[in-house]
């Protein structure tokens, strides 16, 4: 009896410690709700938070569309998205500009203005980088 009162306290000590962060870190996610048509990105706010970020991507369009996010190097794609369909796509984000995309046409529908931007933190001008 007295080992089962050990590990049940142990284990009510850890969910403690555990609970706020799992709780706080999902208060904190963000779900960006975006719609691609010819040729428009809509949806995506000017700022957005430091760490996870949920992007639910919606073909409202006629055409094939994808939704690319570029970030320096580093690139995230949603692959192709048929008219009518919707797509995911989660990220961290980090302090920085990024620039969003609809690649398709090998940059035809960039060329036609399916571009959007957003920052995350602010940049410092003394430090000329980045910060949350």
């Amino acid at each position: 009896m007295k080992k089962w009162l050990v590990g049940a306290g142990i284990v009510a000590v850890v969910l403690l410690a555990v609970l706020p962060m799992a709780v706080s870190a999902a208060r904190n996610a963000q779900t960006v709700s975006v719609t691609l048509s010819e040729f428009k990105i809509k949806g995506v706010p000017a700022k957005l938070k430091p760490g996870a970020v949920t992007f639910n991507v919606k073909n409202a369009g006629k055409f094939p569309h994808d939704f690319t996010v570029l970030y320096g190097p580093v690139k995230w794609k949603s692959g192709t998205i048929a008219p009518g369909k919707s797509k995911t796509l989660s990220a961290n984000l980090k302090p920085g500009a990024y620039l969003i995309v609809c690649a398709q046409g090998a940059g035809f529908h960039i060329s036609q203005g399916m571009l959007a931007k957003f920052t995350v933190g602010t940049f410092d001008f003394q430090t000329f980088k980045w910060k949350a």
